[in-house]
């Protein structure tokens, strides 16, 4: 069908209109899948936020969990004295007074140098390396009980732990002339285990 072009000034503002319309139309269809994508880029980064939010929360409160599990723990070895620096002087007055208050007849020592301690590799090492320092002993005795008692005095005498590694006890039997005399002689090894930070390590070649 044919329009004569003199009736075409009649139905041009309607085609006008209509293209209007048209680009309209798909100018807005274009913009609401654009703000469709737009709002679902959003979303998806509103939520990664979130998780990443959660995330670092639940990191927050195992760390306050795992501060209120150790910190009881931390402050005992603290007051047991496991993270303060050997004080070896410390240790010879109290063996001096040992063998003085027990009364013993003889009480050689010798502290050797403190060594890094190898502990379970299964063992979780956190920021802090294990030390030990072994101090072996000689003991001049009149009976078994004098051992036991001295070995108390020397360990709670002293700030931290200390684990007895070996001990022997061997006769002397010996006619010193002495109406009171040691019957025993005792060879004793305590180590004295301590707790550095690994920052005050300092390595050497």
């Amino acid at each position: 069908m044919k329009f004569p072009k003199e009736d075409f000034p009649l139905i041009r503002t309607a085609v006008i209109l209509l293209a209007i319309v048209i680009t309209l139309s798909i100018v807005g269809i274009a913009g609401s899948i654009y703000a469709k994508d737009l709002m679902q880029k959003n979303k998806n980064d509103n939520q990664r936020q979130l998780a990443d939010t959660r995330t670092k929360l639940n990191l927050v409160r195992e760390e306050e969990q795992q501060i209120r599990l150790y910190h009881a723990k931390y402050l005992k070895l603290v007051e047991e004295g496991m993270l303060a620096k050997e004080d070896r002087l410390a240790w010879i007055e109290n063996l001096g007074a040992v063998h003085k208050n027990r009364k013993l007849f003889g009480l050689n020592y010798q502290i050797e140098a403190q060594q890094p301690v190898q502990a379970d590799a299964a063992l979780p090492q956190g920021n802090l390396a294990l030390y030990g320092s072994t101090m072996k002993l000689a003991f001049s005795l009149l009976h078994e009980g004098d051992l036991l008692n001295a070995l108390n005095d020397i360990r709670s005498g002293n700030r931290g732990l200390s684990l007895l590694r070996e001990c022997t006890l061997t006769r002397t039997d010996k006619d010193t002339g002495m109406s009171v005399s040691p019957h025993l002689k005792a060879e004793c090894i305590l180590a004295w285990l301590s707790l550095k930070p690994q920052a005050d390590i300092i390595e050497t070649p």
